[in-house]
Parts: C-alpha cells; structure tokens; sequence
C-alpha cells in the first residue's frame, strides 16, 4: 500500500497547480484518514461472522479499487509516460535528497514527526488498557475520534491556507500545538484531561502531511515530483517502524515517558521546522 498512496500523491501533484496543492493534498489525507477509522471498524463488525470475513473483505475492496484503476483513472502526466529514458529509483537517493535544502529538510521533519505519531501510539495503547482499564472496544472508539479530528482538520485545509500565505509557517504552529499536547498527555494521569489532551494532538498533526507534501511538491522538479513523494514515504515507513521501537526501550522507565520521548521528536521537528521557514525565506 505504499507504493499506491505515493503514485496517488505524484498524481494529486501532477493535477494541481503549485496553489490549490495543499488543499487538494489535504483532501487526499481526509480519504486516507477516513478509511484508516473506518477500515477496522468495519473488520470488527465482520469478524462476527469467522475471523476471515475481513480479509475477504479487503481483497474484494482492492480489486474494486484495481477495477476503478483500469477503466475510470486517467494518465497525469503523459509527457512523463511517454519519455524514453525513465528515471530509475535507486537506494542512494535515500541519502542524496536529503542534501536537497528545501525538500531534504522537509522529508527529515516528517520521518520524525512519523516517529512520534507512532511512539504515541504504542503509549496510547498501553496507557488505556493500563491504567484507565478500557475494554478493546473503548480504546477502539476513542482511537477512532483521534483519527475523526484528524480528518476534520485536513478538510479545513483551503481554509487554512488561505489564512497563512506560507505553508511552512501552518507547518511550525502546528507542530509547536503538537508538542504542548503531546507534553500534557505524558504529564497527567486523569482520563478526561488526557482524552482531550490526545484529541488535541490529533487535531494538529492533521496537518503534517498535506503541508509536508506540498512543500516537497513546490521544490521538487515537475520530472522529481512522484519520486521526491515516494522517498518520503519510505522515510514515513521507517519512521512507522522506528517509533515504536524506541518507544519500547523507554517504556521499561514508565508509560509516562513514551508521551515525552514523543514529545523529544516533536520538539526536534519543530527547530527544524523553524529552519525550514528560514530556507523557504
């Protein structure tokens, strides 16, 4: 599925004009977000049925998707297609674009900022079954609501962008509203405040994506777009892996500490989102 979300973003930045970017990006976020809070509920009210109901589901939904693909989706970029010498990825362009001032900084700041979305998450999981006693259900529904504002911020988008000219500047205010989140759910120890406090979070870090990707698509060439896209969701990949990796080295201190070695990325990504504005000035 990597592989799809990067061709579906090269293609958003194919039809869209360096403007209404993050918008529409933002839009393609709100789908993916959408499907990510209902996919599993929709695998928990089939799995009443046999534990591979699901599964069945989900193949009959990629081949719709498959089908969709062939016979209504259109070809973005055919100057591109019909080029004789392709580009061909290789594994050191992992390395080399993050020379690239703009773009290599961006990708860096949402590697990390994946990593604590993910750290968080395995501090979420164990904290609600923990220490607040919620039954699978519960903890489904309220992931659910952090997914629902997600959503809702990414929908609001044009709004946004038509507040704050630059991209770089919604990117820097949001992850500083990100951290003061992050740093209240590791702090406290009451379920309201940190419901709210995880709401907030999600709130904010709706717009990482649909701004990270634009700013990518702005300073990468017309030829580079789909590539530079894809680079970054490989670093996002990494980045899924990472975060709850070291989120279990720290969480022998306590479960308290994953929100603050998240709340760590988030301040990182924040000074390097200041730099980012600095470049893009």
């Amino acid at each position: 599925t990597g592989g799809n979300i990067s061709v579906a973003q090269a293609m958003v930045s194919d039809i869209s004009s360096k403007k209404d970017r993050a918008k529409n990006f933002g839009i393609l976020s709100s789908a993916f977000g959408f499907g990510f809070v209902a996919g599993p509920a929709i695998g928990g009210l089939l799995s009443k049925y046999g534990m591979h109901v699901p599964f069945y589901f989900a193949a009959a939904i990629a081949l719709v998707g498959v089908l969709l693909t062939i016979f209504l989706l259109e070809e973005t970029n055919t100057a591109k297609s019909k080029g004789k010498h392709a580009h061909r990825f290789n594994f050191t362009s992992l390395v080399t674009v993050l020379k690239k001032p703009i773009v290599g900084l961006s990708v860096l700041i949402s590697f990390i900022l994946t990593m604590a979305q993910f750290a968080m998450i395995i501090g979420f999981q164990t904290l609600t079954n923990d220490e607040f006693k919620l039954t699978p259900t519960q903890t489904g529904l309220l992931y659910a609501g952090f997914g629902i504002t997600g959503i809702i911020v990414q929908l609001l988008v044009p709004i946004i962008t038509k507040a704050f000219s630059s991209k770089s500047i919604v990117l820097m205010l949001s992850t500083l509203l990100c951290l003061g989140a992050m740093l209240v759910c590791g702090l406290v120890s009451g379920f309201v405040i940190f419901t709210i406090a995880i709401g907030m979070y999600g709130l904010f870090n709706g717009l990482r994506n649909p701004m990270l990707n634009a700013i990518i698509a702005d300073h990468s060439d017309d030829n580079e777009q789909g590539e530079m896209l894809g680079i970054n969701q490989s670093y996002i990949s990494i980045g899924q892996t990472l975060g709850p990796v070291t989120a279990g080295f720290v969480a022998a201190i306590s479960l308290h500490s994953i929100f603050f070695l998240a709340s760590l990325y988030i301040l990182i990504a924040f000074v390097l989102s200041i730099k980012l504005k600095t470049q893009e000035s």
